[in-house]
């Protein structure tokens, strides 16, 4: 069993990887260690845990007793904390556009992540569509529809986490989105 916070290794080094102007990428050990400006390494960049939740499991008819397998979905929001540093410009210009350009490359990179993402999932609708699984669709199209959907669920949830159940609305929007691609002699998409 896994008690332990989320991981922000993959993050850290997705970022090392992707964004080779940060001298340093680090997690909130190191960010807690930080107590003057001189003990940053500029360029560098933290990620921090912000939230975790765990979505509550419906309970089974499962023997008193009995272990089973259980997965738990958890719903995490991360930071991701930028520091430069300017010693010319009294007014900071120069730091501004440093920090601007590195704040477009750490988002270039965690969007990658969903064109991955995005380039996966298309694959896979296209072989379900191969397969006649699936209704002839526009695959990429549906990738980007079926990731706004479960994006857009996300932040509503993250604007108003006590409004609604998000696992049941995601369970919702894959159903609703699996009705409309799923052959008609498939069966009934998975509930």
């Amino acid at each position: 069993m896994q008690a332990a916070p989320f991981d922000v290794q993959s993050i850290i080094a997705r970022l090392v990887a992707t964004v080779p102007v940060l001298r340093k990428v680090a997690g909130a050990a190191d960010f807690a260690t930080v107590t003057k400006l001189a003990d940053f390494v500029p360029p560098c960049a933290y990620v921090l845990l912000a939230r975790e939740k765990a979505e509550a499991n419906k309970p089974g008819n499962v023997s008193p007793g009995a272990q089973v397998r259980v997965r738990q979905r958890a719903i995490v929001t991360f930071g991701v904390v930028i520091a430069v540093r300017n010693y010319r410009q009294q007014l900071g210009a120069q730091s501004a556009d440093t920090l601007q350009s590195i704040v477009g490359a750490v988002r270039q990179s965690l969007i990658g992540y969903f064109q991955e993402y995005r380039t996966l999932l298309a694959a896979l609708i296209q072989r379900g569509c191969d397969q006649g699984e699936f209704r002839p669709v526009d695959a990429e199209q549906t990738a980007i529809a079926f990731i706004a959907l479960l994006e857009g669920v996300t932040l509503l949830w993250a604007v108003e986490p006590d409004g609604f159940d998000v696992a049941a609305q995601a369970r919702a929007a894959v159903r609703l989105l699996l009705a409309g691609i799923v052959a008609s002699d498939s069966g009934p998409p998975p509930g």
